[in-house]
């Protein structure tokens, strides 16, 4: 394509978050990396550079925080009250507005096995 060709024909490689797309579609979470599942999280990912060291370090640190809060939630022996209270929780991180949600959402569902813990 050139400066004269029809935009709307073009294909653009990065997501828009606002778009379409659901950018779930397209880029998912292994534990605190961000990986692609297209050629177009694969691009996103890069330019937007989702897997900076500085950020998968946020990611790594938020998810072992709410790995504990996880893990109590099942706790048989804790007070039901306390579990509900870290249900919601866990529930309010993963809300489309919460920090690092679509990582939190994945972690839970895959319950933090790719979450290395804590040192």
């Amino acid at each position: 394509m050139n400066h004269q060709s029809d935009i709307q024909r073009e294909d653009p490689l990065l997501l828009d978050p606002a778009g379409e797309d659901d950018p779930a579609d397209h880029v998912g979470f292994r534990g605190h990396i961000c990986v692609s599942l297209s050629r177009y999280g694969s691009a996103t990912i890069d330019v937007v550079g989702l897997n900076r060291p500085e950020l998968k370090e946020q990611r790594l640190a938020h998810l072992q925080k709410l790995w504990s809060t996880f893990e109590l939630s099942k706790l048989p022996q804790i007070p039901e009250a306390t579990r509900k209270r870290a249900r919601r929780l866990l529930e309010g991180s993963m809300q489309i507005d919460a920090e690092y949600s679509a990582a939190t959402k994945s972690a839970i569902a895959d319950e933090f096995e790719y979450v290395p813990p804590t040192a």
